[in-house]
């Protein structure tokens, strides 16, 4: 039987775990910075680990997911410079045990992973071209991985976040045609998806988001009524989710988000009572947030920029 206790290293690898599942519920209630800090303690307990048995496969890959984890809470609090260094290093790891198994189909998922992370902090940092570079890489690696198993839905939405962070970035740079042709893929995809599942939360996520992107680029093409079409698509799907699972502040948000966006597009359509109507829920649901403690910055300024947007309406 193993020892117990604080010195144990299966004692000291179920704190870590402990630490990073009570980050995860932080950070889904809203909390970021207490969530980072979980998740710091989880870190340094998987580094002290990793460096005491360092040939172990599984403890690198416990490294590998604090590394990622501790780079989503930083960049959830505005650290992207910092977080930027932990994908690093959770990549260095990933292309390591890629390597060592190059038959083993999660140690690749997990490498494309980490290309999509490193490419997030450096979109954030305004680094687009170097961010494109890393979306597709982690394309051709889950290009790969689904036409090997072209069943697996997980292996189908990973292509499907792939086409969206290349859209984005392509967006970005003024491609608007290639990013529509790339969110339009990433469409087809997640209804695939969602038409087996009906009931994901997750696929029906994703598809208001692509179905939003589509609508913003459609407005700047000068479509402004086909965009209308798309943004109500989006909150369709968005209060569906919000709906089922009512403790889940990022679906909330997101709501709020779809509301804003059928404010901007009435707008532009000078459909002004619309306009007013759509704004107006919006800042609902942001106050929604604001009560449950859940609200941040960007939410205190989605709201300040909905009031002038109102003001400009007039009533």
């Amino acid at each position: 039987m193993l020892a117990s206790g604080p010195g144990n290293p299966e004692f000291r690898r179920s704190l870590a775990t402990s630490s990073q599942r009570i980050a995860d519920m932080l950070a889904l209630t809203g909390k970021p910075r207490e969530a980072a800090e979980s998740q710091r303690r989880a870190v340094l307990i998987f580094e002290e680990l990793s460096a005491a048995d360092p040939q172990n496969a599984a403890l690198r890959r416990d490294l590998f997911i604090g590394y990622i984890k501790q780079g989503d809470r930083l960049m959830a609090t505005g650290g992207q410079a910092e977080a930027l260094g932990f994908y690093r290093r959770a990549q260095a790891i990933s292309a390591a045990l890629s390597a060592a198994d190059p038959l083993n189909g999660r140690a690749r998922r997990e490498l494309a992973v980490s290309h999509d992370k490193v490419g997030n902090a450096l979109a954030a940092n305004g680094a687009t071209a170097e961010a494109l570079a890393g979306y597709r890489q982690a394309l051709a690696i889950r290009e790969a991985l689904s036409a090997a198993d072209p069943t697996n839905a997980e292996a189908r939405r990973d292509l499907s976040i792939s086409h969206d962070k290349i859209g984005e970035m392509l967006a970005r740079g003024s491609d608007i045609a290639g990013a529509l042709a790339a969110f339009r893929r990433a469409l087809a995809i997640d209804e695939a998806l969602s038409a087996a599942d009906p009931t994901n939360g997750q696929t029906l996520t994703d598809r208001s988001s692509s179905h939003e992107k589509i609508g913003d680029l459609l407005v700047k093409v000068g479509n402004p009524g086909a965009a209308l079409d798309e943004q109500r698509r989006a909150l369709a799907l968005r209060e569906q989710v919000a709906a089922a699972d009512p403790a889940n502040i990022d679906a909330r948000r997101d709501v709020a988000t779809s509301y804003a966006k059928l404010g901007e597009v009435n707008a532009r359509l000078a459909q002004l009572r619309e306009a007013r109507a759509s704004y107006q829920k919006s800042l609902e649901a942001l106050d929604d947030l604001s009560r449950r403690g859940a609200a941040g910055a960007t939410d205190a300024r989605s709201a300040d920029e909905i009031r002038r947007e109102l003001a400009k309406l007039g009533h």
